[in-house]
């Protein structure tokens, strides 16, 4: 059996026509399926980068839409379409309000309770928790707010379901809740 190296695939993928046409010369620098890669211009293959989990869909009982936008080429982003609503994504992350509220207090319960004064937040507002020191459990995820007051709120899951932090350990200090910058249609 003679096995046949091609060190070069600068022809990229080429159609059904041009792969049983072994006599031409693109059929040499060519290959047949490159399915989810990149062809390079010095004539290797690179693997195509796949999406990255960020967040649930804001509404997951109904589709949503992930559409790409470019303003130019350096300002990229997702955009989330959803019943009523559309969320910004950007740089692996969401795009949110850019107005943090401090976090003075969490409990240690089913459901957590954050104490933030003036927080502003409505029953369904989602917020990203960040920066709590003792309770780290928390940090780095989008949650929603539920049985709002003017200065506490309680935390569940997308699903509605409560987060429970019993055996989360005792919050220390600081921490920032911050909403998504979503538009309503």
């Amino acid at each position: 059996m003679v096995k046949v190296i091609q060190a070069n695939l600068s022809g990229g993928e080429v159609s059904d026509a041009i792969a049983a046409r072994v006599d031409i010369d693109k059929y040499k620098t060519s290959v047949y399926k490159a399915e989810n890669f990149f062809v390079q211009v010095h004539g290797g293959l690179t693997n195509r980068p796949g999406l990255e989990y960020i967040a649930p869909a804001k509404t997951q009982s109904t589709a949503v839409r992930l559409i790409p936008f470019a303003f130019n080429t350096t300002q990229t982003y997702i955009l989330e379409f959803g019943n009523l609503y559309m969320r910004v994504y950007k740089d692996g992350g969401q795009v949110l309000t850019g107005s943090a509220k401090a976090i003075t207090a969490a409990t240690k319960a089913d459901p957590v309770v954050v104490t933030s004064n003036s927080h502003g937040f409505s029953n369904g507002d989602d917020v990203y928790i960040s920066g709590v020191v003792g309770m780290t459990e928390l940090n780095g995820r989008f949650l929603r707010a539920a049985s709002v007051t003017t200065n506490t709120f309680a935390l569940t899951d997308y699903a509605g379901a409560n987060i429970n932090s019993t055996a989360y350990t005792t919050y220390g200090s600081a921490g920032t809740a911050e909403e998504d910058r979503k538009s309503v249609v």
